[in-house]
Order: C-alpha cells, then sequence, then structure tokens
C-alpha cells in the first residue's frame, strides 16, 4: 500500500511539471478590413512548431512550451503574422488581425454549405468559392449570372434550339427530372424565383459539386448544390455604409439576325403556287382563310381588274418591303436597366445588425415593358451570456413588379401557325398605323363590318398598349437561429425559415383590342330581322390569376468541435429537419368587362355556339377558369463528421436520411440513405517532402451518393383535368401516371479525386479533380400495357455515366513597385452518357430531337449523351435535277423513303455532344495605383449543332422560310457551289426530312468568345467624408473572337443575338 501511494505521488508530480512545462494561449484572428472571423487559420509556435486551427468565430487555444513567445498566424490569401505573447497573461485582449495580400481578387478559405461553416484546410470535398468582390465584378440583375465562366464545373447550356439557357455543374444528372442544382439561401432551401434574390445583397457564394461537399442535402442535391450567404452584420466593427448605383443600357434588339427569305422571293414563290393553282382552295374556303396582298393583287389581275403593268409595280413594290424594318423603327428600343442599392452594417461587442436596401428599374427592349424589384434585407445578432448564447432574426422581403404592354411582333402569325408575310408593313411612308392581313379575308371583314360587327382589322401598331400585362410577387423570408454553447466545442442549434411567395398576375384585353373584338366576333349571331346576339358581350376580356406558395422549414443541430492536445481535432454536426411546403393557384375570366366598375357579364360556357365565319363551325366560348393545389412534406436526419490528426491527415463522412410524400409507400419506409466519405492528405507536411518551391500539396478523395427527386411525379395515380368535354359539359381529366408505390429517389454516385498545389509566395496555385458519376434509379419511360389507356409511365429504370475532370490555375505577380496581375484560368471537361433506358424511338425522334428543343427533352440512346448530335450521311445534290442524295444499303439513293424506314440507330451519323465536353475561362486582372482592368476570355469546345435550312414543305404551303432558298440548286453545275436542294414540283416531306437532317447541316460549335471588360478608378482620399469611392464602366458580351463553323450565327445563340451591353456605376464605403 505504502508502495502505491508513493508511485501515486511520484505521478502527479510529474504531470503538474509537465503542465507547468506547457502555456495554452488563446485569441481570436479576424479579417483586418472587415472584422469576420477567420475560420481554419493556421496558429503555429515558432520554435516548437505545435499547430492549431481556429474554430468558426476565428477563436484558437493552442498549448505551447514553456519559454516560447512567439506563434505565426497563416491563412491562405492574407499576409502570414508573427506576433509575440507574454507567457503570464497567456491570451491575447484584443483580436489578432491578418491583412489581406493585396493582389488581385482576394481568395477567401471558408466554405458555407448551410449547415456549417467549413475551412478550407479541414475540407475533403470540392468547393468553388466566389466573394463578394468577384460576385459584384460583372453587373447583371440576376444572381445566378454572375457565377458563369468563373465557376470551374459549371456552365449555361444555352445551344439548345429555342431554349434560353438552364445551369448545370459537371453535366446532367439526370433525364426527365429537374436538372437545375439546388439553390440555398441563408441555410435553407430556396423555392423561390431566382430573381427574387438581388445580387447586391450577396455576400458569398459557394458551389458544391461532389458527394462529400453536397450529400448533407441529400435526395436533392443530386444537380449540386449553389449556397447563397446574404450580407449581415459584423460584431465589433465600426458602421459601414455602402451606397451603390449603376446604369447599363443594351445594345439594340437585331430583328435580321435570323436568316429569312427574302420579300421578293417570297413572291415569286407565290406567283409560282398561284399559277399551279393553289390557292383556290383558299378563294373559296368557308373558314375565310386570308390570302396575303400579293395573292389578292395576282387575283385581281386574273379578274380583269389591273393589268400587267399595274401588277408588276404593285409587287415589284412589295418585293422592297421588309416587315422587320418595322420591327426595328416601331417596336425594339435600347433596354435600360438602374440598379441601386444601400448597405448599412456593423455591430458592438455583443451585438451586430445589417440593413439593405435595393432598387431596380429597368426599360425593356419591347417599347411599354418595364419591370422594377425592391428589397429589403433586415437583420440583427446577438451575443449573450458570454458568448453562449447567440440569437438572430433576420426578414427578407422582395417586391418584384413587370408590366408588358407590348407582345413581341415576331410573334404574329398570318393566321393560326402560318407566319406573317415578310412583306407585311405596320406603317406608311409617314408613320402612320395602318392594318394588316390578319386572320380573315378583307372582303370578309368588310362585309362583317356592313352587318353591324366590330372593326375587324388589326392594326398591330395601335395594338400597342390595348392589351396590357401586369405581374406582381411578394417574396418573404424570416429567419430565426439560436444556438446554445453547451460546454466547449459543443453548441446546440435551433434554425426556422417561414418564406411565402404571392404572385398576382392580370391581363385586360380592352374593348378595343384585337383579342376582344376577334372574340366578340366571331361568337356574333345575326337574326333574320338582322338583329345581332352576342354570346360574348361587347367589352374587355380579363385574365386574372394568382398563385401562393410558403413553406415551413426547421431544423435542430448540434455542432461539436474539439481540439485535443496538439495532433488531433474532432469537428461533428447532427441534427433533424422538417419541411413543409404548400402551393395553391387559381385563374379566372371574366367577358364583357368593365374596367371602371371591375365587373363582368355572364356567358354560356356550355352551349356549342355557330361561328360566324361559318355555322358549320360549332365551338364554346372558352372556359380559361382553373385551381392548382400542391404539397410537399420531408422529413430528414443528418449528420456530419470529420477528424483531423497532426493538421495533415483528415477524414471526412457524412449520412442523411429523408422521406417524402411524394414517394412510394415501400421508399419511405425504407428511407433513403445516403452517405459519403473522403480524405485529406497534406504531403508537404510529410518529413520525406522536399519540393521546396511548392510548399504545399494536398490530396483528396470522397465517395458518396447524392440524390434528386421529380415533383411532377409522384407514387399515387395522377391526373389532371384538360378541358370540358364539348358533349357532356362537363370537365375530364387525362391520367398522366398510374400508381407507382415503388417510386423511389434518384441517386447518383459520386467519386472525385483531387490535388491542391501552391507556391512558396502563394503566386501560383492550382488545383485538378476528376471526378465519375453513376446514375441509378433515374426516371425513364417504361412500356405498360396498352389496354390500360396508357401506352408508358415513368419510374427508375434509366442509368447515365458521367467522367470528367476541373482544373484551376491562379498566378499572382508584382512587376515593378505598383503593377499587380492575377490571371485565373479554369478548364473543365463533361463526358456523360446514358448507360441504360429501356424505350427505343423512332429514329426521326433522334433525328429531331437528340439535341432537346424549347418544349421537347431529348430522346435518350444508350451509349450516347443524353443530349446528342446525330445526321443521316449526305453524298451532295444529283446534277440532273438537284435532289440531295442519301445513302441506302452502302448506295446512293434519291428514295427517301426508305432511307428513312430502313435506319437504325447504329447507321445514322453520331457526331458527337450537343454540349460542350470541354469549356473554360481565362481571367485577367490589373491593378495599377488606384486603376484596375479586369477582362475575361471564355470559351467552349467539342460540342456541335444542327444549323437550320431551307424547308420545302414550308415553303409550298406559302410560309416562307430560310434565306438558303435563295442559294438553291436551279441549273446543271450549281451542284459544284451549293448543298441546299432544288425546290420540288410538289411537296415531299421524304426529302426535305432528309436533307434537314443531314450531315451537311451539322455544324461545330467550337469558339472562343471575349466576354466582358471591366475599367474601375478607386479614390481614397485621407481627409474626405468617405473612405473609398470606386467610379467603373463594365462592358459584357464583347463578341466571338473566333469560332470553327463558317455559319454566321453564334453557335450558343441559335434565336437572339447575345446583345453588347455598357454600364457605369460608382460605389461609394462611407
Amino acid at each position: 500500500m505504502k508502495k502505491t501511494l508513493l508511485t501515486t505521488i511520484f505521478c502527479l508530480k510529474l504531470l503538474l511539471l509537465q503542465a507547468q512545462s506547457r502555456v495554452p494561449v488563446t485569441g481570436t484572428v479576424l479579417d483586418a478590413k472587415s472584422r469576420s472571423p477567420l475560420p481554419g487559420a493556421l496558429v503555429k509556435g515558432m520554435d516548437s512548431e505545435r499547430f492549431a486551427l481556429t474554430d468558426a468565430e476565428g477563436n484558437f487555444s493552442i498549448t505551447l512550451p514553456s519559454g516560447e513567445s512567439m506563434i505565426q498566424i497563416r491563412f491562405i490569401g492574407y499576409r502570414t503574422l508573427e506576433i509575440s505573447f507574454d507567457q503570464e497573461i497567456q491570451s491575447f485582449s484584443e483580436p489578432i488581425l491578418l491583412e489581406p495580400e493585396d493582389i488581385g481578387l482576394n481568395e477567401v478559405e471558408v466554405f458555407s454549405t448551410g449547415f456549417e461553416n467549413l475551412p478550407k484546410e479541414r475540407a475533403t470535398g470540392s468547393f468553388v468559392q466566389v466573394n463578394e468582390e468577384l460576385v459584384n465584378r460583372r453587373i447583371s440583375t440576376g444572381i445566378l449570372e454572375r457565377l458563369e465562366d468563373i465557376t470551374p464545373g459549371l456552365i449555361f447550356n444555352r445551344n439548345q434550339q429555342g431554349r434560353s439557357g438552364d445551369i448545370s455543374i459537371r453535366g446532367r444528372n439526370t433525364v426527365f427530372a429537374s436538372a437545375s442544382p439546388l439553390i440555398i439561401v441563408d441555410n435553407f432551401p430556396y423555392d423561390g424565383p431566382i430573381e427574387n434574390i438581388n445580387p447586391n445583397d450577396v455576400e458569398s457564394i459557394t458551389v458544391l459539386r461532389d458527394a462529400a461537399a453536397a450529400s448533407i442535402w441529400g435526395a436533392r442535391a443530386g444537380n449540386g448544390v449553389i449556397v447563397i450567404t446574404t450580407k449581415k452584420g459584423r460584431t465589433g466593427a465600426p458602421t459601414q455604409v455602402t451606397l451603390m448605383a449603376n446604369t447599363t443600357v443594351e445594345q439594340l434588339y437585331d430583328p435580321f439576325y435570323l436568316p429569312r427569305m427574302s420579300s421578293e422571293d417570297f413572291i415569286g414563290v407565290e406567283r409560282e403556287l398561284f399559277e399551279r393553282g393553289f390557292y383556290i382552295g383558299q378563294e373559296e374556303s368557308f373558314t375565310q382563310t386570308p390570302l396575303t396582298p400579293a395573292v389578292e393583287t395576282l387575283i385581281a389581275q386574273r379578274d380583269g381588274l389591273l393589268s400587267q403593268a399595274e401588277v408588276d409595280n404593285i409587287l415589284a413594290a412589295f418585293g422592297r418591303a421588309d416587315l422587320r424594318n418595322d420591327f426595328r423603327n416601331h417596336y425594339y428600343q435600347n433596354s435600360v436597366l438602374q440598379q441601386y442599392a444601400l448597405n448599412i452594417r456593423g455591430g458592438g461587442k455583443n451585438t451586430s445588425h445589417h440593413l439593405g436596401l435595393g432598387w431596380d428599374d429597368n426599360k425593356l427592349r419591347l417599347v411599354d415593358n418595364r419591370n422594377s424589384r425592391f428589397s429589403l434585407n433586415l437583420g440583427q445578432q446577438w451575443n449573450l451570456m458570454n458568448d453562449r448564447l447567440e440569437m438572430e432574426i433576420a426578414a427578407y422581403w422582395v417586391t418584384n413588379s413587370q408590366s408588358t404592354g407590348t407582345e413581341d411582333p415576331q410573334n404574329l402569325n398570318l393566321y393560326g401557325t402560318t407566319p406573317m408575310y415578310p412583306y407585311a408593313r405596320f406603317a406608311d411612308n409617314q408613320g402612320n398605323p395602318i392594318p394588316v392581313t390578319h386572320g380573315y379575308r378583307n372582303s370578309f371583314i368588310e362585309d362583317a363590318a356592313a352587318q353591324g360587327l366590330l372593326d375587324w382589322r388589326l392594326n398591330p401598331l395601335e395594338e400597342i398598349g390595348r392589351s396590357p400585362m401586369t405581374q406582381r410577387q411578394n417574396d418573404l423570408r424570416l429567419n430565426t437561429r439560436i444556438s446554445y454553447k453547451i460546454a466547449e466545442g459543443l453548441r446546440a442549434s435551433m434554425l426556422y425559415q417561414y418564406w411565402e411567395n404571392t404572385t398576382r398576375t392580370s391581363q385586360d384585353f380592352s374593348p378595343e383590342s384585337y383579342y376582344a373584338r376577334d372574340m366578340i366576333n366571331r361568337f356574333t349571331q345575326i337574326g333574320q330581322d338582322g338583329t345581332l346576339f352576342r354570346p360574348v358581350p361587347i367589352g374587355g376580356i380579363l385574365d386574372s390569376g394568382t398563385a401562393a406558395s410558403s413553406s415551413h422549414n426547421v431544423r435542430g443541430q448540434l455542432n461539436y468541435d474539439k481540439t485535443f492536445g496538439t495532433d488531433h481535432s474532432i469537428s461533428f454536426l447532427g441534427g433533424g429537419e422538417i419541411k413543409s411546403l404548400s402551393s395553391v393557384s387559381r385563374s379566372r375570366r371574366a367577358y364583357g368587362y368593365n374596367v371602371r366598375t371591375e365587373i363582368g357579364a355572364p356567358v354560356d360556357y356550355v352551349s356549342l355556339l355557330p361561328q360566324f365565319y361559318s355555322s358549320f363551325f360549332l365551338r364554346q366560348i372558352p372556359f380559361v377558369d382553373g385551381n392548382g393545389r400542391f404539397a410537399d412534406r420531408f422529413v430528414s436526419v443528418f449528420a456530419n463528421g470529420s477528424y483531423t490528426y497532426k493538421s495533415k491527415y483528415i477524414l471526412s463522412g457524412s449520412f442523411r436520411r429523408d422521406a417524402s410524400n411524394l414517394v412510394g409507400v415501400s421508399t419511405n419506409q425504407k428511407g433513403v440513405p445516403l452517405w459519403s466519405t473522403g480524405a485529406s492528405w497534406i504531403i508537404s507536411e510529410e518529413g520525406f517532402y522536399g519540393m521546396d518551391f511548392l510548399p504545399f500539396m494536398r490530396l483528396r478523395t470522397t465517395y458518396g451518393f447524392n440524390g434528386n427527386i421529380d415533383r411532377s411525379v409522384t407514387a399515387l395515380t395522377t391526373a389532371f383535368v384538360v378541358t370540358t368535354n364539348p358533349f357532356t359539359g362537363f370537365p375530364y381529366s387525362q391520367i398522366s401516371n398510374p400508381p407507382n408505390p415503388n417510386l423511389r429517389w434518384e441517386k447518383i454516385a459520386i467519386i472525385n479525386l483531387g490535388l491542391d498545389l501552391e507556391n512558396r509566395k502563394g503566386t501560383l496555385a492550382l488545383t485538378l479533380e476528376g471526378y465519375i458519376k453513376n446514375g441509378t434509379d433515374l426516371l425513364g419511360n417504361i412500356p405498360y400495357p396498352p389496354s390500360s389507356g396508357i401506352t408508358q409511365y415513368r419510374g427508375n429504370t434509366a442509368s447515365t455515366l458521367t467522367k470528367g475532370f476541373d482544373l484551376s490555375l491562379t498566378h499572382r505577380a508584382t512587376l515593378g513597385k505598383t503593377l499587380k496581375m492575377t490571371n485565373v484560368w479554369f478548364h473543365s471537361n463533361v463526358n456523360e452518357k446514358i448507360t441504360e433506358y429501356l424505350i427505343n424511338a423512332p429514329i426521326q425522334s433522334y433525328l429531331r430531337d437528340g439535341a432537346g428543343t424549347v418544349n421537347t427533352l431529348p430522346v435518350p440512346l444508350e451509349g450516347r449523351p443524353l443530349f446528342a448530335i446525330y445526321s443521316l450521311p449526305f453524298l451532295g445534290l444529283d446534277p440532273e435535277n438537284g435532289n440531295p442524295i442519301g445513302l441506302l444499303n452502302g448506295d446512293p439513293s434519291t428514295d427517301y423513303g426508305a432511307i428513312l424506314t430502313e435506319a437504325t440507330p447504329e447507321s445514322l451519323t453520331f457526331h458527337g455532344s450537343a454540349r460542350p465536353v470541354h469549356f473554360g475561362a481565362l481571367r485577367n486582372d490589373f491593378i495599377w495605383k488606384g486603376w484596375s482592368l479586369s477582362f475575361n476570355i471564355a470559351y467552349r469546345l467539342g460540342y456541335y449543332y444542327r444549323r437550320n435550312s431551307i424547308n420545302y414543305e414550308r415553303v409550298l404551303r406559302a410560309e416562307g422560310g430560310h434565306e438558303d432558298f435563295g442559294l438553291r440548286w436551279q441549273n446543271p453545275g450549281d451542284e459544284l457551289t451549293t448543298t441546299v436542294p432544288s425546290m420540288p414540283e410538289s411537296n415531299n416531306p421524304n426529302r426535305d426530312t432528309f436533307y434537314l437532317f443531314s450531315e451537311v447541316l451539322v455544324e461545330k460549335g467550337d469558339h472562343i468568345r471575349w466576354q466582358d471588360l471591366r475599367v474601375s478608378y478607386t479614390l481614397s482620399p485621407k481627409d474626405s467624408f468617405f473612405k473609398t469611392a470606386e467610379i467603373f464602366t463594365y462592358a459584357n458580351n464583347l463578341g466571338i473572337i473566333w469560332k470553327a463553323s463558317k455559319d454566321p450565327l453564334d453557335p450558343d445563340f441559335r434565336t437572339v443575338r447575345p446583345l453588347t451591353t455598357l454600364t457605369l456605376g460608382l460605389r461609394v464605403e462611407f
């Protein structure tokens, strides 16, 4: 017993001596400019080489040997600081301030996942950070546009015919479900319109690209995650006031961009069709189909009312007219976009506050069209009980208004879907509005007016402002957060968000509008005594609608961060989340609407009524009223953690389980466990590492699963109301999807491997990441017994495989004493293909829809990219008649029906992806004294597109067409200089289909583009009422530098030319 007691006393003395030989030192590291914490800063002793990392609040605690009195603090993007301390005090009473490196755009080293702020040194996953300065570099009204050409792996897909462009992160990871990335705003998924996020309220954006980064978001993260963090107050920082104002002027829209058949050629076709007797049926049509002025002129000549000389003069005048001149002169204007923003933020010792106001006022490219946005961002934070209790409340309110007084005139047709004749004129030589032929023959319109009907003529210029449409959105987000420090390193948090969006739309077709007059006249009936009966009463027509959405999101979360000794560090978070989203919509129409009384008149929606132009046609008065309701509920549990050993070995893992009312019962019973694991190794910290010129080298790898969900498909029988049955008068529904209790979330397995390098002075940094993504249980079409009334439905049957890499290289240099330069280049590669799909489509579907259109998704084909370009072999033109020559069973052929019928997917020419396989950008920033110059060069490589050409089926229907008509084969020998076929004597749809989908029309989309240029000058007077003032100008869409194709159109903008914009702005900080 005595021996045991002596041994115990001896051990206690050793421990006491050891404790006395080590000294704990604590402090807080902040950004010197913003006073915001710097999580993940490296703190080490100068002599002992002991390490510690700052936590999320910038705090650190490091135990050093007795006698050591100097520490070094390092944080990438900031100047290294060496500072001494007094061991008797053992703590820094004032925050330690790190100065940012004053070169280019500073790199921010804290990634926000929406659940935590993750120091870069602790990250194993794939993140891209865009800080406030880089967000503000580009001027736009939308926040997502500011990510374009600066974010590796992220691309705007604009080259699909008719599509405005969607965003993909490392390829498309689904077939039919939503391919949009998940948007997180201030820690919660954002379900509202993205245009309601004011870019001037955004402090940083983090893009999560792999499983380790995004899997914490589970079944909604399969397409990548974009985390947006808005501006907040700063504890302990003086009040900062920032005022920003800019005006952007856009280049005038060019209606001549799309190549169209000339008026002279169009009239030539009309003359030829007239001689063939094409218009005889339309002359005698009881639907009163309108005939163009040229055809009416030829009829007058035939009937002896005009001489040949008069006809030639009239048609020659028509041939010199071009409708697009009236578009340009009367409809389009330079857009002028104005942005104003005021931000006030600061804080005291235990509080912080923020106020943000934003106002956008935009005059759009069509006359009498405008939109505006007002935003209010309020936030208050409290640190109580010696920083043990944190409370935060924030409100974000946006009202977004849009008024449309003018519809795009290019949507105006002669009748139905037949385009307006190209020589139509909206105004005479003096600029006075004149009517055009539209809807019905002019003689019929004159007879109707004589019988007392309303004026049935269409005068396009007078229609401006007669059918105004307005839309007003109110978007509200309320966020609260309470966080309590239970023990050292352990913190419990509760977060709640309420979101509400209400959208009200209305379109008032005034009594003078053509739409109202046409609707009234079409249903007008004349009694035997000549009296008029109008089932649609005289007056306006009002369409109105309301859509309201709201959600409640509650999250409980535990965070644990602890460093044990000098070698071990653990970080963990876990919790649960509940979300409920509901939406309701309602649409109504009022006929005979009076603006002053705001009252409409009742009408008979049930009876079949004769049309004025023909009593043989019976129609119901259009009934457009409707209601909709949607509910989406999620329940989730999650966990995420990492272990760090000696600040150089890191292991991470995450887990999430989701359940939803949208998927099947069996799926919810099992749950959807999505997980990830990762590792990081800082090789440069090893003793064997001897590459002094590269003092930082890190290897990272992750593997895990993300998910995706399609809200349009549920486990229950899905039906939608189509319209009212004309025979019963009752509404009827159509089944869109049968019941599927086994419906599951889509799953994407992702493996990522990354390498980070940096040289000694931080002037050169490289990040290289390769990845493989395997999508399973993707929604695809499945054959279904025809006896059920449905031929196919969507279930979890498709699979995809995506491979690629992202390379990012940053170079910083100082030239001389005052010129500083930063070059940032990134290159991304995406290779994707369908690996499993159960339904084979007709050949023409692959040709027509392989790249997708504005209304259709691509048709999948196993072994090929989802967006792909296919074509038929083309052997030139027949020298005798100008027919295009194809290939049938290996031999030249003009049997177009057989070529199309016997073609197989294997016989089609596969050119490649319709989306860029390689893309990237080179951004160059120069700073000289107060001047700053920045420009960005972007490129897209390795993809194809199909250009448009002449479609003779439309030409022979007198619908006009492409300007290639002027390049067509007309005489023997033309085949040596043109590939455009001759005009056939009669309609041959198979011939047109063959030519339009032949390989001769496929072009490479590769190009290099000068995206933008920014020049600014910053004033920093010592004795002034403001701290800094920046005057800047910014130009966007400066043009293509090089492209592989000789096609005059832009490969990525097939329907509308990308318009150059010029911005002049001012940013003042007080």
